[in-house]
């Protein structure tokens, strides 16, 4: 939600609670690996595009003057149905919009186990190519850790966050360490025109998921709905 979003409405931040109760039904009727699988394939297949074009621009003019700049996201690490590793899926997604935060610490992957409850199947939060997954944890706490493991205390650090309790957290982190911090609340995913929530176009898509193993654009299943074309006609 501050680099890149997906394409798809469904999987828009104001209609994800659409998409959950659609993975849940799965689960219901067919089974949790079923549900898993069937989430897995959309994450692979989903077409991300960035919030705003000049972003890749502004990593690149910051990592000029030699300030270190990385990736904090809540996202998983580790496998789930159908993707090996999660990490190395957005570390690719983001190469694919020409950014790449590893510049700022040449470090092999770290891994923050010490986080993680005993007796927890919680992924580990861990850092790989610039990139610092908190996993569901708190950013505070992972970002701690990863600052204490580098051995680098920053005079200042701004983090940019669409979510208000993600900036509380790392404030919270930066008061107790002694930085000064600048906290900035991304809000530019949501200030897209406001969509009435097209249901025809969610049901075609989750029916060719479903049938098909397949997870159709948008504009595909607009075409599959509107024209009666198939799925290859339409792409």
């Amino acid at each position: 939600g501050v680099i890149f979003s997906p394409e798809d409405q469904i999987l828009a931040h104001k209609f994800m609670p659409k998409y959950i109760q659609f993975i849940k039904q799965i689960e219901l009727t067919k089974g949790m690996e079923e549900a898993k699988r069937l989430d897995g394939i959309v994450l692979l297949n989903y077409k991300p595009m960035l919030v705003d074009k000049d972003i890749p621009e502004i990593i690149k003019a910051i990592q000029r003057n030699k300030i270190k700049v990385i990736a904090l996201t809540g996202g998983y690490t580790g496998p789930t149905a159908g993707i090996k590793s999660r990490e190395d899926l957005r570390v690719e997604t983001l190469k694919n919009f020409d950014i790449d935060f590893s510049p700022s610490f040449l470090i092999p992957i770290i891994r923050f186990d010490s986080i993680i409850k005993k007796d927890s199947n919680s992924p580990v939060p861990l850092y790989k190519n610039g990139v610092l997954f908190a996993s569901r944890h708190s950013k505070g706490v992972v970002l701690k850790n990863f600052l204490e493991k580098v051995e680098f205390k920053p005079k200042k650090l701004v983090h940019i966050d669409n979510s208000i309790k993600k900036i509380k957290e790392v404030e919270k982190f930066a008061h107790e360490a002694g930085i000064d911090y600048l906290g900035i609340h991304y809000t530019k995913i949501h200030e897209k025109p406001s969509q009435e929530f097209n249901q025809p176009l969610a049901d075609k898509k989750f029916e060719i998921l479903v049938e098909r193993n397949l997870w159709i654009s948008d504009e595909v299943a607009q075409c599959i709905i509107s024209d009666g074309f198939t799925v290859e006609k339409c792409s």
